[in-house]
């Protein structure tokens, strides 16, 4: 019993890994999974994003990033635009963790 409780512990540590809500900036918007533009209206963005300094404090889909310079040890790939029109995702930086979080529900399937 131990031990197949061994073996599950390390395959979900090892196998298993997710990566959270690790961006990574490129730079063409052909690399890119999405488009994200930083806007300074709450009323325009479609997130409330919190940037955190560990990767390991991301949260699943809810607006807790990390930024990493590694596009090719990521999920998520995003071209930063300043024009809010060509971009698929509207972002509000936010000084909490606590206050980040989805505006616009039907965005949240571009960060699944």
């Amino acid at each position: 019993m131990k031990e197949t409780a061994l073996i599950l512990f390390l395959f979900l540590i090892f196998f298993n890994k997710s990566n959270g809500q690790v961006i990574a900036p490129v730079t063409s918007p052909e690399l890119a999974k999405i488009k994200v533009c930083i806007v300074k209206d709450l009323n325009a963005a479609d997130l409330k994003v919190f940037l955190v300094a560990k990767e390991n404090l991301t949260g699943k889909n809810d607006g807790l990033w990390f930024i990493s310079e590694k596009p090719d040890q990521t999920k998520y790939t995003i071209f930063w635009t300043t024009n809010p029109q060509e971009a698929g995702l509207k972002i509000i930086l936010v000084a909490n963790n606590k206050e980040a979080g989805w505006i616009n529900r039907s965005k949240k399937y571009l960060l699944n």
